[in-house]
């Protein structure tokens, strides 16, 4: 009688055991996979930010690119501003010279 009772202690205390093992085993895969979707997570989230990035990049790029249009739109156009007060000046200088030759011949 007492080998049959030690015997189901023994089966008894097994199975506690088992499942003492079959929970630390459960909570450690939990814990696993909480790390993991955490770390997934936080490489979404740079995933994002580098997209993000990628974008802001693009349109600095854009900026840049309408900004030196404009730029070479500016110097365009202060190079004919320039030219065409050249061109203004040497009228008026001519149209002097015609005023002064018609004066001298009258």
């Amino acid at each position: 009688v007492t080998s049959s009772k030690n015997g189901h202690e023994m089966t008894n205390m097994i199975k506690e055991d088992d499942h003492e093992i079959d929970q630390e085993i459960t909570n450690e895969t939990e814990e696993g996979d909480q790390e993991i979707t955490k770390r997934t997570e936080g490489d979404q989230e740079i995933t994002k930010r580098t997209e993000e990035d990628d974008q802001i990049g693009d349109k600095t790029n854009i900026l840049e690119s309408l900004m030196e249009g404009q730029d070479q739109e500016d110097e365009a156009g202060a190079a004919t501003f320039a030219e065409g007060r050249q061109q203004t000046k040497s009228s008026g200088s001519i149209l002097e010279r015609a005023g002064a030759t018609i004066l001298e011949h009258q």
